[in-house]
């Protein structure tokens, strides 16, 4: 009897290991290489590392900062021909990029110039920082751990694809549910826009736009996301604090946000949000939930608080590891911040983190953060740069790029 169940654990071993190697072959022929033309021999490759914000968003792709940025150095250095090719994706954190150059070293080998501006997701996308809280021997519930570990085998992640068939029919109630809510919060966005005399088109189609985004992501639960985006309409549209913090209530409630869910949560929308409440009666309502959340669901507090201090640490730890990854490859290095946002945003801080960066690696830095600051000061409007939903429009992109232009002219 002993002899046979040894032999079953082996074979299952065995099956399990090789399935795993599989896996792992089919990923690599499987992995979307960088988007190369064919590169001349005299050609310069720039490759630039970013979120939302190096991605475009606010703007069209053709008048993102990477793309203006080629059509500048291609008209200031037309010997060298330059190729800039934007690999920003919206929500990409510091430990998404860092395993995106992994992935792709072969390809970054080749770049003349690599421009960085990440890290900015990190505060409400925590892929990675599961791993590194453990690494510190910070306090992690057992099952994060357990998570964290074997998510790193591909078999693992296969199961629990294999997994989500078993939720169809609550997925599809979600998915009803999620319908409804947000047909009634685009029925409600048109009116707001013909009231306000906004232009109906452009608001309905930045909602469907964020729609498709923030709700149509992989994420295990899916509530957490409806939820997060109503509360941010809620908040953006109607300026309601009471409605905005009644979904994130109920959204917090209902959702079990571990720290490797993907970035747009109710936690992190809470956070975001309640920089700028100003009501009182909502200010204290939001102290009372968090003081009584913490005693019943100890984790969901910690969560909820953000732990700032663990963040800064962790994006900054990431930035150097990245940046050292980036140096083996012998390439020219910049690194960027992001131009000032609302405090919900924490721009300020991972602003300062990757100032200190740039200054320790003794690396060529562009402080948006101050260049768009001086703008304002000087009388230029804000507005003229920044496209609804904070992040830059076409001719806030053309700043960045004209002055990533001197920089490398500098170079």
């Amino acid at each position: 009897m002993f002899k046979r169940f040894s032999v079953f654990i082996l074979g299952a071993l065995f099956l399990i290991l090789l399935a795993e190697v599989v896996l792992r072959t089919a990923s690599v022929f499987n992995s979307k290489p960088i988007p190369f033309r064919s590169l001349q021999a005299d050609q310069k490759l720039v490759l630039c590392l970013g979120n939302s914000f190096t991605e475009g968003r606010g703007a069209p792709a053709h008048l993102s900062y990477p793309a203006q940025l080629e059509r500048l150095l291609q008209k200031n250095f037309p010997a060298d021909h330059y190729r800039v090719i934007n690999l920003g994706s919206s929500g990409l954190n510091t430990r998404q990029t860092i395993r995106q150059v992994q992935k792709q070293s072969h390809e970054f080998a080749k770049a003349s110039l690599v421009i960085v501006q990440v890290g900015q997701p990190n505060w409400w996308n925590f892929v990675g920082f599961a791993d590194y809280l453990m690494k510190k021997e910070y306090e992690v519930s057992y099952f994060y751990r357990f998570y964290s570990v074997f998510n790193h085998f591909h078999v693992f992640r296969f199961a629990v694809r294999l997994w989500a068939p078993a939720n169809e029919r609550t997925q599809v109630k979600c998915e009803e549910n999620r319908q409804a809510d947000l047909q009634e919060i685009l029925e409600e966005v048109s009116w707001f826009a013909s009231r306000e005399k906004l232009k109906t088109d452009e608001v309905l189609e930045r909602v469907r736009r964020d729609e498709k985004y923030f709700l149509e992501k992989n994420v295990s639960d899916p509530y957490g996301p409806r939820y997060a985006f109503l509360a941010y309409l809620a908040s953006l549209f109607f300026n309601d604090e009471q409605k905005s913090l009644g979904y994130l209530k109920e959204g917090i409630l209902q959702v079990d946000c571990a720290p490797s869910t993907f970035d747009f949560n109710p936690y992190a929308m809470f956070r975001r949000l309640e920089a700028k409440w100003t009501s009182d009666k909502v200010k204290k309502e939001a102290t009372v939930f968090k003081y009584e959340l913490d005693k019943k669901y100890p984790m969901k507090g910690q969560w909820l608080a953000g732990q700032p201090e663990k963040i800064s640490a962790w994006t900054k730890a990431e930035l150097k590891e990245l940046i050292a990854l980036l140096k083996t490859h012998q390439t020219k290095i910049i690194i960027q911040n992001y131009p000032p946002l609302p405090a919900g945003f924490y721009s300020e801080e991972i602003n300062r983190i990757l100032r200190e960066v740039a200054h320790e690696e003794k690396l060529p830095f562009l402080d948006n953060e101050k260049v768009f600051s001086e703008m304002w000061k000087s009388g230029l409007k804000r507005s003229d740069y920044h496209a609804l939903d904070e992040h830059l429009n076409a001719l806030g992109y053309e700043v960045v790029a004209q002055n990533l232009l001197k920089i490398i002219k500098s170079l």
